[in-house]
């Protein structure tokens, strides 16, 4: 989505490159009228990358995503420590069933595997609930950075360039007086 500016003409009577958002970079450029447009009409956006998602980070953010990252692998490896904790206590289930085992190692051996998933349970309870906090917190960053590179971007903008807007405040108090 680009946000057009009227075509409208200087003294010369050329029309004037007006500045056209550019929702991929999150800046403005100098693009006509026409060609802001035709990207529209054409409907052909141009894709999003992997990189777009990290197109707000700055150093900062590094330490939040590095542990972020960690936090997934860690709780990744969680998940198959529980499969095979769950696993070695139904085959010394099976075990018990085959007669292998009498019924005193089966509750010394299932005693262990139950408190070996309690505990792992715990850990990943904590881990993936710091994962998620980690995620969300760089999220955030994420926001305020894009909240203000706009800012910024909206503060070097001359007064012309709002009073060209078909849309915003001057067209809104138009509206309103009429």
């Amino acid at each position: 989505m680009f946000i057009e500016t009227s075509s409208s003409s200087d003294i010369t009577g050329k029309s004037p490159e007006l500045p056209v958002w550019s929702p991929v970079s999150c800046s403005f450029s100098a693009k006509t009228t026409q060609t802001a447009s035709k990207t529209e009409d054409d409907g052909a956006a141009s894709p999003a990358t992997w990189r777009s998602l990290f197109s707000f980070t700055n150093r900062h953010h590094i330490s939040t995503v590095s542990v972020a990252l960690i936090l997934a692998i860690i709780g990744g490896l969680i998940k198959p420590a529980i499969a095979i904790c769950v696993g070695e206590f139904f085959q010394d289930l099976a075990s018990y069933g085959a007669g292998k085992i009498n019924g005193a190692e089966l509750t010394a051996k299932t005693s262990w595997w139950c408190v070996g998933l309690a505990v792992l349970g715990s850990v990943s309870w904590l881990i993936n609930g710091s994962f998620l906090s980690a995620w969300m917190v760089f999220g955030e960053l994420q926001a305020r950075s894009a909240r203000e590179k706009l800012f910024n971007s909206m503060l070097e903008k001359a007064m012309e360039w709002y009073d060209l807007q078909e849309d915003g405040i001057e067209s809104l108090l138009t509206r309103i007086q009429t």
